[in-house]
């Protein structure tokens, strides 16, 4: 399987990100009155400010004027679950500003769907074409097409560089990737912290999503290097074959197997998790701890269950507000480009914390409408 079938295969992940850690200088702590650790002191206040839900957008300049009704959205979409709910904010968006809005799936298998779709969607009059997770290359042909109708187009969790064409970069790898490898790292350390003792991290992985990931390794190794004299680090890689067959949970209960002092799992997605933690509990390895990135339900329920430790919030319906904000930026003379440098709402959910739930400000709905001028 080639690098950009499997960007395409995992569709709306882009707003996946993968913490790599290592190993560096910090201090000791005993507090749990268990094994000494070199965690460095400064983790707990480090993390304390992700620990709190956002109640802001990250960008909420209103708009110069209130967005023209009747725009057509599209979003080509594989169906997979992380995807659909980004459609489903994309979707409420939409209905709030009187545009409509449609899916045109494609064959993940074929990543050369991609590019005839947008063209069958811009063909039918589409004024706003979205996307999640593919290399632009993909459809370079269609963005040429896009450029010659004036059609919006907006790029979604990718790992995408500014690109001709592309309207806007909606969660992009290269501003989340740094903050969620920083909130992984040090939810693991701080979790660590408490029982005095320095943890054996695998990482979940698999190499085709480098591209997409590779800020959010570099952020968590950073951060581990500077606050744990101690840490051992090691590298889980699946298979591109095994990660989309669902077999994933077998080979990461067969590597804990072979390295049995390994004791928390970094996972970059809740693809990583289909299965895992009931295969760990069947495996006897239920006392190793998950930590992971972009959460959907299943990954909440597990956390607020005590089953699995945190997971870094990627809000996917507010997500999809974002990237019709950007439409609309684009019509009423506003720069919808202000989302290239920025990243999402977001926090560590922990069981203490799980309580907001996935998708954060929780008001979000009410403070979109009033940047658009529809009250709220």
């Amino acid at each position: 399987m080639n690098t950009r079938r499997a960007m395409t295969i995992l569709g709306g992940a882009v707003a996946m990100a993968l913490v790599l850690a290592g190993c560096g200088g910090g201090g000791s702590d005993t507090s749990s009155g268990g094994k000494p650790s070199n965690i460095s002191s400064d983790v707990k206040s480090m993390l304390a400010s992700y620990l709190t839900p956002p109640t802001a957008l990250v960008v909420n300049t209103p708009l110069s004027k209130t967005p023209p009704t009747g725009k057509k959205v599209v979003l080509l979409s594989n169906g997979i679950e992380i995807v659909r709910e980004t459609g489903d904010g994309i979707k409420a968006a939409a209905d709030a500003l009187g545009w409509s809005f449609s899916t045109m799936t494609y064959d993940q298998n074929n990543p050369a769907t991609i590019n005839s779709s947008m063209l069958a969607a811009i063909a039918q009059g589409a004024d706003v074409v979205m996307l999640t997770a593919t290399d632009a290359s993909i459809y370079s042909n269609a963005l040429a097409e896009a450029r010659k109708r004036g059609t919006v187009i907006i790029d979604i969790s990718s790992g995408n560089k500014p690109t001709d064409g592309v309207t806007a970069l909606v969660n992009n790898a290269s501003q989340n990737g740094p903050v969620w490898g920083k909130i992984a790292a040090l939810g693991i350390l701080a979790d660590a912290a408490k029982a005095g003792s320095n943890p054996s991290i695998g990482i979940v992985t698999t190499p085709v999503f480098e591209t997409i990931l590779g800020s959010t390794n570099t952020a968590a190794e950073q951060t581990v290097k500077a606050e744990c004299s101690s840490c051992s680090v090691d590298s889980i890689q699946i298979a591109p074959n095994d990660v989309f067959a669902g077999k994933t949970s077998a080979d990461v209960v067969s590597y804990l197997q072979r390295n049995p002092k390994v004791n928390y799992l970094l996972l970059g997605a809740s693809l990583f998790d289909e299965g895992l933690e009931p295969a760990l509990k069947a495996a006897g390895l239920d006392k190793v701890k998950i930590f992971g990135v972009a959460p959907l339900a299943a990954q909440l329920k597990a956390v607020t269950a005590g089953q699995e430790g945190g997971w870094v919030a990627d809000p996917l319906n507010v997500l999809g507000w974002m990237a019709v904000d950007a439409a609309a930026r684009s019509f009423t003379g506003d720069d919808p480009m202000v989302y290239n440098s920025v990243g999402v709402p977001t926090y560590l959910i922990t069981k203490d914390t799980a309580g907001s739930g996935l998708e954060v400000p929780t008001d979000y709905q009410d403070q979109f409408k009033k940047m658009w001028g529809l009250g709220g």
